[in-house]
């Protein structure tokens, strides 16, 4: 029987090892920059994952130097509860791309400066309005020019048919958090998914993925004092899909999950009840 074990063991690595061998992942246009962020945070994170571009095939070039823009067909209305099978999306991780960055802030337009005040004198308006102007797009092109370092990420359909991925309703373009082993060898969470106490009138639709097509997204590479293994766990239909293992960085207070479980508690309190709406579970944390 331990025989057997270790077979189908040796099995499924080498079928894993084959499959992301054999797979050519798109290629990517890296946008200039002049000011790049190292993600070194002293507590846990939200969440945060980029989507580039929706059913991509190996030959398609992402150009990251434009917003992004997706194809007709890439979204679904479909019942998506039917539970998809665990081998039905791959996630792979180009760990090679060390200089990968991404701008946050590209995919929505930046906050506006003070609106100008009004003056009776006509020419002291126009004056306002001429510095308003210009001190608006010295913002947006710093804010375009500032970037996070960054990790891509490929999604991958494998299986012989369409498949519906699940689109949060809040932060990021998937439901996709980064894990790390603590010093226990225990996989615990470095990210949280944020939550809004309501949402009206978004509109909200889910993904879909046709067969032998990629998801092209980027999540937020930590720098830390703790060095470790990590891996990325995507959500979706209630299932969970598990990206191989790779080397990384963190701070130890990235573990700690306290802080953010009382801060949702207290967030959802209602009616002098003060506990997490069932329906929560801390599943903001997986």
């Amino acid at each position: 029987m331990k025989k057997q074990i270790v077979l189908v063991i040796i099995v499924t690595i080498i079928f894993s090892c084959k499959r992301q061998d054999t797979i050519k992942l798109p290629t990517l246009i890296k946008a200039d920059y002049d000011t790049l962020i190292k993600n070194n945070l002293n507590e846990i994170g939200i969440a945060n994952p980029v989507v580039y571009s929706i059913n991509v095939n190996s030959d398609s070039i992402i150009n990251l130097k434009r917003k992004r823009t997706y194809k007709e067909g890439v979204y679904s209305d479909l019942n998506y509860s039917k539970i998809q099978k665990t081998d039905s999306l791959v996630i792979f991780i180009d760990t090679n791309e060390n200089s990968f960055h991404s701008n946050l802030y590209g995919y929505s337009d930046p906050p506006l400066p003070p609106p100008p005040p009004l003056f009776q004198d006509s020419r002291n308006d126009s004056l306002e309005i001429i510095n308003y102007e210009r001190e608006y797009k010295e913002m947006k092109e710093k804010l375009l020019n500032t970037h996070y370092e960054m990790i891509p990420v490929y999604v991958y359909n494998s299986s012989g048919r369409t498949q519906v991925i699940e689109n949060p309703h809040y932060h990021g373009g998937l439901h996709l958090l980064v894990e790390a082993k603590d010093e226990d060898n225990v996989w615990k969470p470095v990210e949280y998914f944020e939550q809004f106490n309501s949402l009206c009138g978004t509109g909200h639709v889910n993904y879909s993925l046709k067969s032998g097509q990629f998801i092209v997204a980027g999540i937020k590479k930590y720098s830390g004092t703790f060095e470790t293994k990590l891996r990325l766990k995507l959500r979706s239909s209630d299932s969970f899909f598990y990206s191989e293992e790779f080397k990384g960085s963190v701070n130890k207070n990235q573990f700690n999950t306290e802080g953010i479980i009382q801060e949702m508690k207290e967030r959802f309190e209602y009616k002098g009840k003060s506990k997490l709406k069932e329906k929560l579970d801390n599943s903001f944390l997986r």
